[in-house]
């Protein structure tokens, strides 16, 4: 079995040895990378050699952002894996630590569901379907679907619905909307 049938077998339920495994996002901090890469022998631009040097079965892009600038924080430290602090297309900051509370979070004080949806939510043309990036490259979705063909592939990158609500509406109350006030949580996830 190539991986993409291992990791297609494994989630229709069937057994499957070794279990299928991942590097999150296909992405390690650059000095495991380079730590990794040293042990293995590889070249340090070869980051294909090591995913399968650690059996990452996954692939996984995303598309292209094309919309309008994003408003960037001049002089902040971005954490890893970013390289810059800006707004998020959801309104949100990224490049910094996501759940703290100490960050303007833009559904924090809505109160009805009308505000959840007139809040100012991505447009889907502010992406380039057509284009994708992977590994700090670009390729048409075409050639990254061959490049990537015997792997489980996914694109549009890691943001589970429960984190994105927690960067929408901070940490506490995020929580306490999904307890005492679904329907602005069910309203979001529409948005979502």
């Amino acid at each position: 079995m190539n991986p993409r049938q291992r990791v297609l077998a494994a989630v229709k339920g069937e057994e499957v040895w070794p279990v299928p495994v991942d590097l999150f996002e296909s992405g390690l901090h650059p000095q495991i990378r380079a730590g990794l890469q040293a042990h293995y022998h590889h070249d340090p631009e070869d980051f294909e050699a090591l995913l399968h040097a650690l059996r990452a079965e996954f692939r996984w892009a995303a598309a292209r952002y094309i919309g309008p600038p994003l408003e960037e924080v001049p002089g902040a430290v971005a954490q890893y894996p970013f390289t810059k602090v800006t707004r998020s297309i959801w309104g949100t900051w990224a490049g910094i630590e996501t759940y703290s509370d100490i960050f303007e979070r833009p559904l924090s004080s809505v109160d009805t569901v009308a505000e959840v949806e007139a809040y100012s939510w991505p447009d889907p043309d502010w992406l380039d379907y057509h284009n994708l990036g992977w590994q700090g490259k670009m390729f048409t979705i075409a050639d990254w679907a061959n490049q990537a063909a015997d792997y489980a592939r996914i694109v549009g990158g890691w943001n589970p619905v429960f984190s994105r609500i927690m960067e929408l509406y901070g940490m506490e109350t995020g929580l306490l909307n999904l307890a005492l006030r679904p329907d602005l949580i069910h309203a979001t996830v529409a948005q979502i």
